[in-house]
């Protein structure tokens, strides 16, 4: 599956932590088996990245 052209609707979230519990969703889809340490390190955001970062982040690592 080629995740192109979805977004899961993660623009829409306004809170840190409405956005981590999408993530925390992504976990057990097989298309995104590859990504998963990278979805854990995004829910964990021990770098402290605010919800812009962490949508940047969404987009051009997780969707690509």
């Amino acid at each position: 599956m080629d995740l192109k052209g979805i977004d899961f609707g993660y623009k829409e979230f306004d809170t840190i932590e409405g956005f981590k519990g999408l993530l925390q969703g992504l976990i057990g889809m097989e298309v995104l088996n590859a990504k998963i340490g990278t979805l854990q390190m995004m829910i964990d955001n021990k770098m402290n990245w605010d919800l812009a970062k962490m949508k940047e982040a969404f987009a051009e690592v997780i969707l690509k």
